[in-house]
């Protein structure tokens, strides 16, 4: 198996940061949002918190709750594919 591994910016001068991972993008996610938004495993849906109790969330609101988060995180990491690849989005709806 070869990987390719991309040479760095040759005019740039300052390190290169790192994406945050999976988990430190959660955890962004959960600070941000735990009051408003959870995601029920049991029932494999978001609820929302709104009126004073939780509902069940039927729009792609955590979703875009959730790119919103990638997109902020893509504009502080200057590693040209780290950032490429916090701004995509690769989604499966059921």
């Amino acid at each position: 198996m070869n990987f390719e591994i991309e040479a760095p910016d040759p005019d740039f001068e300052g390190p290169y940061t790192a994406a945050p991972t999976e988990d430190e993008l959660a955890q962004r996610f959960a600070a941000q949002h735990a009051s408003e938004l959870r995601y029920v495993a049991k029932w494999g849906m978001w609820m929302r918190h709104a009126e004073g109790r939780w509902r069940e969330e039927e729009t792609l609101l955590a979703f875009e709750r959730a790119r919103e988060i990638c997109r902020l995180a893509a504009v502080g990491c200057n590693n040209p594919a780290g950032g490429k690849a916090l701004r995509s989005a690769k989604i499966r709806l059921k």
